[in-house]
């Protein structure tokens, strides 16, 4: 729907006279905007997967809604839905989850991925990993664009919305199973996590003290690790003196 917005605007708003360029460019503003509150303001206040597992609720209840909607009205005219006060409510509400849709893809998948890919490479294959995560992203991003004016033709307008609200929801099982809460975390702690079977991540998603980068834990651990290592070298020198 981010690519192709025009399309479904005017499958939920076919009795309405709103311009469809202008509803595509305010879609792309919501968006812009969205995202770059995101990534400015919320992405770290709370964390990749918390965002991500929120951005795909989001969208999975959005596609449902303008499915739904469509669904029911696939039968019904311009005329009947002009006529119908509780269809052109719905109506206008699809064209507000349009632009959640956006919001949420926004906080989820549009950004999270590029955060993710460059958070749990190690140096040395890091900037190839995230190079061809990248070109495959852009790859998926074309085919969708590439196969929504299709997809909405062959399913009756609602069959593509019911497809990818299908396709969030099992997104969603899977980061809540696979997915660590990178921010903040040592690359010794996530490589553990790859040593675990991948539907058993979300046991140890968050991380714990131990997991922190050194430069993000209290300065009064630092001082407390620093007297420890004090106190050793001090009874070592008195075990010599004896």
């Amino acid at each position: 729907m981010s690519v192709y917005t025009s399309g479904p605007s005017k499958k939920v708003d076919d009795a309405d006279d709103i311009p469809r360029f202008l509803t595509t460019g305010i879609y792309a503003i919501v968006k812009f905007v969205s995202t770059l509150v995101v990534a400015v303001f919320v992405i770290d206040f709370i964390g990749r997967r918390r965002a991500l597992m929120t951005g795909i609720t989001m969208q999975t209840l959005t596609l449902a809604f303008i499915g739904t909607y469509l669904g029911v009205t696939s039968k019904m005219t311009p005329e009947e839905i002009a006529n119908s006060p509780a269809t052109q409510a719905a109506s206008k509400a699809s064209i507000v989850a349009i632009f959640i849709h956006a919001v949420a893809w926004s906080v989820g998948w549009f950004s999270i991925p590029y955060l993710i890919s460059s958070e749990i490479f190690p140096i040395r294959i890091r900037s190839l990993n995230v190079s061809i995560l990248t070109a495959l992203h852009w790859v998926f991003y074309f085919g969708c664009s590439k196969a929504m004016p299709s997809l909405l033709a062959a399913t009756d307008r609602y069959g593509a919305f019911a497809f990818f609200a299908s396709v969030c929801s099992i997104s969603l099982a899977y980061v809540f199973l696979s997915m660590p809460e990178t921010s903040g975390r040592s690359l010794e702690s996530m490589g553990a996590l790859f040593e675990r079977p991948w539907y058993t991540v979300w046991k140890v998603a968050y991380p714990t003290f131990a997991d922190l980068k050194p430069d993000l834990l209290p300065p009064s651990t630092k001082n407390m690790d620093s007297d420890i290592e004090v106190n050793i070298h001090d009874n070592g020198k008195k075990d010599d003196l004896r």
